[in-house]
């Protein structure tokens, strides 16, 4: 395996003949997988070969939407999303005979943000129940328009999609076999609050509030991921299928359907870019995390000891694991960088200590709800006489928009990168899940350079997932 692959990629042969071999190849794994899934994750794996092997061709790695990893499901979505929109927007025209029902479902981030990889994680999911339940999909959030705008169709909230009044359902219903009265009626507007419930069952849920005009699901984050690992997984993951949706690349395609970086997003990116990418050259991502939401706020100077004890716990190991990927995938022809991400900018600058001339980085301030909000920008304490708190939960503040900003542009170069390593952190999972490429993912602690960690979203992969 080491020496065809030296071969392969060490330019031994003429790249015309090296082509040919690899498609050989890729007919051959092709030919011997029975799953359809496998051969998907087969060509993956070769499609990596064939641009390492080829770094002048046009890479699979853009922001995009490709159709041949994304299946046929959007045709038909785009095609009845639009036409909800038109008879929303228009009530008083007749609608073409073929017009659904006009109903919608919002993801409403309550005017506050949860962190980047939580929040992308949420948007997917709902959205995956907008194209389950025939809804067209509407975003309303404080923070995506920030960086992101309407990439295939179109997503901004609109007064006729209707958000007030609202009816709050809380599921699983309590007690648990209760109606839900009075009935929910084609006008209701139902607040429906999933949030890491894994009894919040979808199959029981939805058809109770069917008849809802517009379903506002706030912070489920990771509820259908964890549906579709469980128990009415497979029925759900059937149905994506039969709607042409290809599972493990499900993320990727969601979130390249709804979201276009902005024009600033792509100016901030560019002077990072000609370090990853360029004739011969290969990038590893790292996304390591020192402190998560317990981190100090942005202007805090981290201690010598805190210092040093991430360098030791989370970012050696991560540097090791870049070493055994590079030694096992890349040739010496190649050049490899070193992508560093954190959750601390002073870890970022201790990093490229180890080797400056592999090591990138952003001189970005990383952001994190509740936590690396600079003070100036956090409320003032209350007064002694102000009000008991109530027990509604805290609202995240909203950040600035230069820092989200920063905060998208560092996840989309870690998404660029050619292999990923990433911490159980769901910013460097859904950068790697964004990517497109599943079986170029690897984590500190499984860092076994012939056998990635699947985390494709939805719960499908291999056995050693995190």
């Amino acid at each position: 395996m080491t020496a065809a692959r030296r071969i392969l990629f060490g330019r031994r042969i003429p790249s015309a003949e090296r082509f040919l071999l690899l498609a050989f190849a890729i007919a051959l794994l092709h030919a011997g997988s029975t799953a359809a899934d496998e051969r998907i994750h087969h060509r993956d794996a070769l499609s990596r070969a064939i641009i390492d092997a080829f770094p002048d061709l046009p890479t699979l790695i853009d922001f995009g939407f490709p159709d041949h990893l994304c299946g046929t499901w959007h045709h038909n979505y785009t095609r009845m999303h639009q036409q909800i929109r038109a008879a929303s927007k228009n009530p008083s025209s007749a609608p073409p005979p073929d017009t659904p029902p006009v109903k919608f479902l919002t993801f409403d981030g309550l005017q506050h943000c949860d962190s980047l990889g939580e929040t992308l994680m949420g948007l997917t999911s709902a959205f995956t129940v907008a194209l389950l339940t025939k809804r067209a999909f509407v975003i309303k959030h404080p923070c995506i328009p920030m960086a992101f705008e309407p990439a295939l169709i179109d997503w901004q909230p609109t007064e006729d999609v209707g958000f007030e009044p609202v009816r709050n359902e809380t599921f699983p219903l309590d007690p648990p076999n209760r109606a839900v009265s009075p009935p929910i009626g084609a006008s209701d507007i139902v607040e429906v609050n999933l949030e890491l419930n894994p009894e919040a069952n979808p199959e029981k849920v939805f058809p109770m509030v069917e008849a809802a005009r517009n379903l506002r699901v706030v912070w489920n984050r990771e509820l259908l991921v964890h549906m579709l690992k469980g128990s009415n997984g497979s029925v759900w993951g059937q149905r994506l299928r039969d709607m042409g949706v290809r599972i493990p690349y499900a993320f990727g395609c969601f979130v390249r359907y709804l979201l276009r970086p902005k024009p600033e997003i792509w100016h901030r990116m560019q002077p990072f870019e000609k370090h990853l990418r360029g004739d011969r050259v290969v990038s590893i991502g790292m996304h390591v995390r020192q402190f998560g939401r317990g981190a100090p706020p942005a202007n805090t100077t981290v201690s010598a000891d805190d210092l040093e004890k991430g360098m030791n716990d989370v970012v050696w190991p991560a540097i090791e694991c870049a070493r055994n990927l590079e030694n096992w995938w890349y040739p010496p022809t190649l050049s490899v960088k070193w992508l560093v991400i954190s959750d601390s900018l002073q870890l970022k600058q201790e990093a490229t200590k180890v080797n400056d001339s592999k090591v990138v980085i952003t001189e970005f301030t990383p952001w994190v709800p509740n936590s690396l909000l600079s003070t100036d920008q956090s409320p003032p304490p209350p007064p002694e006489s102000a009000a008991p708190p109530s027990s509604a939960p805290p609202q995240v503040p909203i950040p600035p928009a230069q820092t989200f900003q920063e905060t998208v542009t560092e996840w989309l170069l870690l998404s660029s990168c050619n292999s990923f390593i990433v911490s159980s952190s769901a910013f460097g999972r859904t950068a790697a899940m964004y990517s497109m490429h599943p079986m170029s993912i690897y984590t500190p602690q499984s860092c076994e350079p012939q056998t990635p960690v699947r985390v494709s979203s939805f719960g499908e992969g291999s056995k050693r997932q995190f």
